[in-house]
């Protein structure tokens, strides 16, 4: 099956949920709520602890953004940009999902939106890694890499710091179009015992990034849940993976990982007890 032929499917089935849950929010006091819940965009902050982590790269950050769905939230910018204005970070990574639909005009606002959020990042003078998500097509792909964003579609890249080095690689969607390839991304690197992170759209990844010995796994795809219970439980967690890696931190053997809620909204603009979230994550070197 092509992956446009699983976008389709993926809409249809996607669309039904929508409208069911449309007619939930019109007919009760729940929209308004949930509205001002997908506006209230805040910044999460974590710290990771290696013992295998590179002196050089003790107190590196990483901004990590993902599910930005501008096409929903579009009056979310202004809120990100100025949390990017004040955080500090190294580089920062695109999880996928930049769109909710492209077609008609939400192409272009998808566009504005990602080129004002580029610009800004690269006016600190940062460099960004982006891969794609179960929404995406590769031709916005190709968008980004020619707006400044180095795309990893099943690919690593050597980040160098004072002739230490760490690697970040990046797969295709593995939840919808399963063309992720990790065998691909072992193809650039060439460094023995080497500390990798993962970039991968959605948590389902788990297990093959403990096989292939990552140590970090950045994931996005669930949204949290974006309807939760109180206390931030999620009734739909949109992964294979163990529902306790659908939102927030959570460890695996050897592998630690990042489930964010990301910041844009899915089928319908609304939130529950689940904040969207703009993520920086620390790297520290444990004591042995």
């Amino acid at each position: 099956m092509t992956r446009d032929t699983r976008q389709k499917i993926y809409i249809l089935a996607l669309n039904f949920a929508i409208q069911v849950f449309r007619i939930i929010f019109k007919i009760t006091f729940v929209s308004r709520i949930a509205y001002k819940h997908a506006h209230d965009l805040k910044l999460t902050e974590h710290k990771f602890y290696f013992e295998s982590l590179p002196l050089e790269f003790d107190g590196y950050k990483i901004l990590f953004l993902t599910d930005i769905h501008a096409d929903k939230v579009q009056n979310i910018e202004a809120r990100l940009l100025e949390i990017i204005d004040r955080v500090e970070f190294d580089i920062c990574t695109l999880g996928g999902d930049y769109a909710h639909r492209y077609k008609g005009k939400n192409i272009q606002i998808v566009k504005n939106f990602a080129s004002n959020l580029i610009a800004r990042i690269k006016f600190k003078g940062k460099e960004i890694y982006g891969i794609l998500g179960n929404h995406d097509i590769y031709a916005f792909g190709q968008f980004l890499e020619e707006s400044g964003v180095k795309m990893l579609i099943n690919e690593s890249v050597k980040i160098e710091k004072n002739k230490a080095c760490i690697y970040l690689s990046g797969i295709d969607d593995a939840s919808y179009y399963r063309t992720h390839d990790f065998y691909s991304c072992e193809e650039g690197i060439d460094t023995v015992n080497p500390f990798k992170i993962l970039l991968s759209h959605t948590p389902d990844t788990y297990k093959q990034a403990d096989k292939f010995h990552y140590l970090l796994s950045l994931n996005g795809h669930t949204h949290g849940g974006q309807i939760c219970l109180p206390g931030g439980i999620p009734v739909v967690t949109n992964t294979k993976a163990p529902r306790r890696m659908a939102k927030g931190y959570w460890k695996f053997k050897g592998l630690q990982g990042i489930t964010s809620n990301g910041i844009g909204c899915s089928g319908f603009t609304g939130r529950l007890f689940c904040p969207p979230e703009v993520i920086t994550i620390t790297l520290k070197r444990a004591s042995e």
